[in-house]
């Protein structure tokens, strides 16, 4: 429903429910397996409150980063690619709406805001009347930059480091724009 609400019409006839689902659930499996790669020894402390919001969205941005090697390799086609990177984009808007309503999973709402104010700022996403319309070349390019700064600040980042790219990338004022295409799932 989120993907239905937020792409433009003619981009949505392009994805079927099936190729979907099937980048949904690899988002989900590659974030996890992500998790144990990024363990840094000392991120915890080093970034404090910010630790669990760089946790989780580097755990989502180094996972559909990984999936430029398996199109490299053959093992998916460019347009299941693009389902995955789609797939994050409704995934963000997911945790926002959960975030609405259990403000205890802000950390995930505000690590995907972070992505997609980066995305919006390299012009790999455009707004039109509420609609995200991504341009996957931009796009990957922008996730391999992402996924490289959030790694680095919970490599050897300080808390400063943290508290500047939050403030820099992590308003919820994204997920506001498209409030009037989601209110019937708010």
């Amino acid at each position: 429903p989120i993907f239905l609400a937020v792409f433009e019409e003619n981009f949505k006839k392009s994805y079927p429910r099936s190729l979907l689902r099937q980048g949904s659930l690899r988002n989900s499996y590659l974030h996890e397996i992500s998790h144990p790669l990024l363990r840094y020894r000392d991120s915890e402390k080093r970034l404090q409150e910010y630790f669990p919001i760089f946790d989780e969205i580097t755990a989502s941005v180094f996972g559909v980063k990984a999936c430029g090697s398996l199109l490299l390799k053959d093992i998916i086609s460019q347009k299941e690619l693009e389902a995955i990177m789609v797939m994050f984009i409704a995934l963000a808007f997911c945790w926002w709406i959960q975030y609405l309503n259990e403000p205890g999973v802000i950390h995930y709402a505000q690590g995907f805001a972070m992505a997609l104010n980066f995305f919006l700022e390299s012009g790999a996403i455009r707004e039109s009347k509420g609609f995200s319309w991504p341009n996957f070349a931009k796009l990957f390019v922008s996730i391999d930059q992402l996924a490289s700064s959030l790694e680095r600040i919970l490599a050897v980042g300080t808390y400063e480091d943290a508290k500047k790219f939050t403030e820099q990338y992590g308003s919820l004022e994204i997920f506001e724009r498209f409030r009037s295409n989601l209110k019937n799932l708010i």
